[in-house]
């Protein structure tokens, strides 16, 4: 019988919290943004690759991408980084993290704006 790999997929939208309100679209371009730039390519096992960024209204947004730890290094392209991010934005009105297949995906919003670079 021949074995064939199972996705798993589980999508947890957060209960409480900030919520994205009229930022919602505003979101969106900046996960686009972070898929085409800081979160592609090449991660090992646990990395998690962060991101804020400020929106209006005195909130901002955090994503990060992380790949499962039971898994090898993989690479992410920026059509998969965005699919697994939009979700977030688009199904969680509190934002949530997805896992699916060898990644983690977590799009939070949050009242205040992001830290300053060190």
């Amino acid at each position: 019988m021949a074995s064939s790999a199972v996705l798993e997929k589980r999508t947890d939208c957060f209960n409480s919290g900030a919520n994205w309100g009229a930022q919602r679209a505003i979101a969106q371009s900046y996960a686009t943004e972070v898929c085409q730039g800081d979160f592609i390519g090449t991660c090992q096992p646990n990395d998690i690759r962060a991101k804020c960024y400020n929106l209006s209204s005195g909130k901002m947004v955090n994503f990060d991408l992380r790949v499962r730890p039971d898994v090898v290094a993989r690479t992410i392209a920026a059509d998969e980084c965005y699919d697994g991010l939009q979700k977030q934005v688009n199904e969680c009105d509190n934002g949530g993290t997805t896992t699916y297949g060898n990644w983690e995906y977590t799009a939070d919003p949050n009242d205040g704006q992001c830290a300053p670079p060190s």
